[in-house]
């Protein structure tokens, strides 16, 4: 079951149910989902639920607002690595400088 509840404009803070919408029928306002956040708490603390056994961004379905498994599909997007960064920047290295590889996408 998913922790989305909701989808909630960030204009006029009006609370729609999870169905497709792209913005707010109120508004126009762009809509963020909001969660169940006593689910997502394990007693004080915030815990991440995830799902190892699905690849890409799926591993988060918990957290989407998909609540039926047959609407899951998949390219195994999301999980691109950081790679640390070699740069020199005459003679000093960032050593703590990383970057995503989002090249690792479907998309390119």
């Amino acid at each position: 079951m998913s922790l989305a509840l909701g989808l909630r404009c960030v204009n006029c803070e009006k609370e729609h149910t999870l169905k497709i919408l792209y913005n707010c029928p109120n508004c126009g306002g762009i809509l963020d989902v909001f969660y169940d956040e006593l689910r997502g708490k394990a007693g004080n603390e915030k815990r991440l639920i995830v799902d190892e056994s699905i690849q890409g961004l799926w591993t988060y379905r918990e957290y989407l607002p998909v609540h039926d498994k047959k609407n899951i599909c998949s390219l195994i997007e999301g999980k691109t690595p950081l790679i640390r960064s070699k740069i020199d920047f005459d003679g000093f290295i960032a050593e703590k400088l990383f970057f995503k590889d989002e090249t690792r996408n479907p998309s390119g």
